[in-house]
């Protein structure tokens, strides 16, 4: 990441603190940080703790975006296919309470993923 990447990113994880200062933990700031973290070990632990919030919280919609991000990341940073299964079928449900064309899109392109992994 170039300096100016690093600045904007820092400045967006500043800004993420006042909003989570203001509103808690919620789950679209724990995601939205899990997004621009570079510690895998730190973006796992955010995508988990704001879909344990958003189950807590009812969240449908994060419910549905954040098992995506999870499943994945089960794909493309560490691959597990035991977990990205699991965190796939957690997607199909959640999309049945939050329809969602992109996150369809995103469920075949991890399970196509998972596939071309799987037969190397």
């Amino acid at each position: 990441m170039e300096a100016d990447d690093k600045l904007l990113v820092a400045n967006l994880i500043r800004e993420l603190r006042k909003l989570e200062a203001v509103y808690g933990r919620l789950p679209s700031i724990l995601a939205t940080e899990a997004d621009y973290t570079e510690d895998e070990v730190k973006e796992l632990s955010l995508l988990k703790e704001a879909y344990v919030t958003a189950c807590e919280l009812d969240d449908n919609k994060n419910k549905a975006f954040i098992s995506a991000s999870l499943a994945e990341y089960y794909v493309e940073q560490v691959f597990d296919r035991k977990k990205a299964a699991y965190w796939m079928q957690e997607l199909l449900c959640n999309l049945n309470n939050h329809p969602d064309t992109y996150l369809e899109s995103v469920y075949t392109d991890v399970k196509e993923a998972v596939e071309s992994k799987e037969n190397k």
